[in-house]
């Protein structure tokens, strides 16, 4: 209902669209290739909690693929409430009042900064420290698998639009979409795209994170794995391993490419798809 409220407040109704996947309505927002052939059909599926048409989404970068030969589909990712478990919400208080009593000792080192003000995407140990540790586990295994369920439910909708285009079929996914869509195709629970793009993946859990190179090295279809100095702490962390994995696991057609250039999302969604176009044309797209 509030994906709906979300699109009936930004666009006219004539301009997204609706489908039935299992028990659910899925809302869309399509668009067609601004030119003569088409290279096939992009799926784009923004981070959790970022609306499909938002600027801080892939809304940007879908208009910038239609002008190169895509048809582009917007998805809103399936939204679960995540709950950290009791244990370690006390803790955080106990954490919090200790905090505020007790002051910092003169002997004791100054906290990490966040990778995101460092050069070059750090990967080391100091990424861990940063996290307080109440939020080291704040995924149970029930809600992780309900989120990835979800997940599956929601590509039906890519697989039947795909569907309905010739040419390729791209899936494109940011943030933590973009590492759970990373799972459900390195499990082949949902039919495999031609190519799979990665922006900035993470999940908001230490060890599910810390499982997510090898992960994406699994995965059976060309990545292209984007990374940006702006991005949390979350997806820093894993920067260096998921290049790793994917060397060391062989992994064919497998690049990694940071986002660079200005903070505006317009000149980053036309930066990014110029690396997307790259690539593809790389592989002979």
């Amino acid at each position: 209902m509030l994906k709906r409220l979300d699109l009936e407040r930004s666009l006219f109704p004539e301009d997204y669209k609706s489908m039935q996947s299992g028990d659910k309505q899925v809302f869309y927002v399509e668009h067609e290739n601004n030119t003569a052939i088409t290279r096939g059909v992009a799926i784009l599926i923004s981070d959790i909690g970022t609306s499909m048409v938002s600027q801080q989404g892939l809304a940007p970068l879908a208009a910038e693929l239609n002008k190169i030969g895509w048809a582009t589909v917007l998805l809103s990712a399936p939204e679960l409430p995540i709950e950290m478990d009791t244990a370690a919400k006390e803790q955080g208080e106990e954490t919090s009042e200790t905090e505020a009593v007790e002051p910092a000792s003169s002997n004791e080192e100054p906290p990490a900064t966040s990778p995101a003000t460092t050069e070059g995407a750090s990967t080391d140990s100091t990424a861990d420290t940063i996290h307080n540790k109440t939020l080291v586990s704040k995924l149970t295994d029930a809600e992780f698998d309900k989120q990835q369920e979800a997940f599956v439910s929601l590509l039906k909708v890519g697989v039947n639009k795909a569907g309905e285009y010739p040419g390729f079929y791209l899936v494109i996914a940011q943030g933590s979409s973009a590492a759970w869509i990373t799972k459900v195709f390195s499990e082949f629970k949902s039919n495999i795209p031609d190519a799979f793009v990665a922006v900035s993946p993470f999940w908001p859990d230490r060890e599910y994170n810390q499982k997510l190179p090898k992960i994406m090295a699994k995965t059976p279809m060309p990545v292209l794995d984007i990374y940006s100095q702006s991005d949390n702490s979350w997806a820093l962390q894993t920067v260096k391993q998921r290049e790793l994995a994917a060397i060391k696991s062989l992994k064919l057609l497998y690049r990694q490419r940071p986002l660079i250039g200005a903070n505006q999302h317009t000149q980053k969604s036309r930066y990014l798809s110029k690396e997307i176009h790259g690539w593809l044309s790389h592989m002979g797209w």
